[in-house]
């Protein structure tokens, strides 16, 4: 997975590697129980490259993103190809809104590391969506056909980053003509599309099916998560399934509906907030078919408030003028 540490207690190192999310997803705790783990070990680890990684991943994720970017860049300075902390220092550029100097910062480290880093093709999807922030949707084609499309992606890689990423082109409007989407299928997962095993992979392959506009595919995964025992499947992956669904039949208040009941409970899915905003981009597309477009623009104007976005910003003027219009 990432570059692990060597202590002196080498099993607690591997139990923690076991128990803590990272950027190759996973893990057997989520939010609260990863902090109060890691916060746990820092009296033994405290100083120690790999344990600041771990902290400032947990520091993000609270978003306390000056101490998260502190951490960072302090493991890095030891360690350079600690996958974990440029994950954590990636996510902090992203929430804050720095995206030219991300994506400048991620694209050295690329060039440098990325050939060798296990999930490599999600620090990709990072500098991707630093692009799609820019608004320079050219440079994130170029991205998806340099370093995201398959075969250079297979695997659940092909459906976390290369497959939503595609998703979220179409949400925005900001990839012209076909979307090549039938190679990323044949590469994905193919039980992430019917039989999950998890609420992650269950949100990834709904997106792959959405993106391939295979309605049918997404009721069968929308029955079988209604019969799954775990709430999660039954409360949140269903009714996701349900609202991609109306967004390929063009039911729109039943897709803004659905998806918009959904925005509060997404940390269920336990993916992070970057990887959130593909869903609620879904529900603004959505709303915008629905005719509400003074809502579409207010949800993407909340976002604006805590993070700038070019992106962002050129779609409320562009909803405002329309209101405009219209009246």
């Amino acid at each position: 997975m990432l570059l692990r540490h060597i202590t002196d207690h080498p099993l607690d190192a591997l139990a923690v590697s076991a128990a803590v999310p990272t950027v190759a997803f996973g893990g057997i705790t989520s939010g609260r129980q990863t902090w109060e783990l890691v916060e746990r070990l820092g009296s033994s680890y405290g100083d120690d490259w790999w344990y600041r990684a771990e902290l400032a991943f947990v520091r993000q994720e609270q978003g306390r993103w000056d101490e998260a970017e502190d951490l960072a860049v302090s493991s890095l300075s030891e360690q350079p190809a600690s996958g974990h902390a440029v994950h954590a220092r990636t996510h902090v550029f992203y929430e804050t809104g720095r995206h030219e100097a991300g994506l400048r910062w991620l694209d050295g480290w690329i060039a440098e590391h990325g050939p060798s880093a296990n999930s490599g093709a999600h620090f990709s999807w990072h500098a991707a969506i630093h692009e799609l922030a820019l608004d320079d949707s050219s440079a994130v084609r170029r991205r998806y056909e340099c370093q995201l499309a398959p075969p250079l992606v297979t695997g659940a890689r092909a459906l976390v980053d290369s497959g939503s990423l595609l998703w979220r082109c179409r949400m925005v409007s900001r990839w012209q003509g076909p979307v090549p989407v039938e190679g990323l299928i044949a590469a994905g997962r193919a039980e992430w599309m019917c039989a999950p095993p998890n609420a992650f992979a269950a949100l990834h392959g709904a997106l792959a099916l959405a993106l391939a506009e295979d309605a049918a595919g997404l009721a069968v995964l929308h029955r079988w998560s209604g019969r799954h025992t775990r709430p999660v499947f039954q409360e949140v992956v269903a009714p996701l399934c349900g609202g991609f669904c109306a967004v390929l039949e063009e039911r729109w208040d039943d897709a803004v509906g659905l998806l918009s009941l959904l925005l509060p409970r997404l940390g269920e899915l336990r993916c992070s907030l970057a990887q959130a905003e593909v869903i609620e981009e879904t529900a603004v597309y959505a709303m915008i078919r629905a005719g509400q477009t003074a809502r579409a623009a207010r949800t993407i104007a909340a976002r604006l408030d805590r993070r700038p976005s070019a992106l962002d910003r050129a779609r409320v003027r562009a909803l405002r003028e329309e209101a405009v219009s219209a009246a």
